[in-house]
């Protein structure tokens, strides 16, 4: 199975939201060329505090942190104006795993018609 296609067996968590291969290609680059700058050896102990910014429209909060809030992730919202909030997802885990937390991050954001913003890092050791 693909990653997320049980989600679309069972009609729950992300059935249905998709990245376009313009959008992943995009994603993926920019995911290489920040992993790079760290300086961080994806082969080595990489386990890292990655947090990922989204912002999600105010109507659709309660919903977003419901859902995230079963993933393992941990939530904080960072911010909050008349139209959207912006929340800060955190987890710790390898770097090495960053597209696919990068992808599921997008989609979240998607699915809850708000915006991926970026992610950072601090090495956890």
């Amino acid at each position: 199975m693909l990653p997320y296609e049980h989600d679309n067996v069972f009609d729950e968590g992300l059935a249905g939201v998709f990245e376009t291969e313009t959008e992943r290609a995009a994603r993926q680059s920019a995911n290489q060329l920040k992993v790079q700058s760290t300086g961080i050896d994806l082969y080595k102990d990489n386990t890292c505090h990655i947090s990922h910014l989204l912002e999600i429209p105010n109507d659709q909060c309660n919903r977003f942190e419901e859902e995230i809030g079963g993933t393992g992730f941990t939530l904080l919202r960072q911010s909050k104006d008349r139209d959207t909030s912006v929340y800060q997802v955190n987890k710790t885990e390898a770097l090495a795993l960053i597209d696919y937390q990068s992808e599921l991050m997008n989609l979240y954001s998607k699915k809850y018609e708000g915006v991926y913003r970026s992610w950072e890092i601090v090495r956890a050791f």
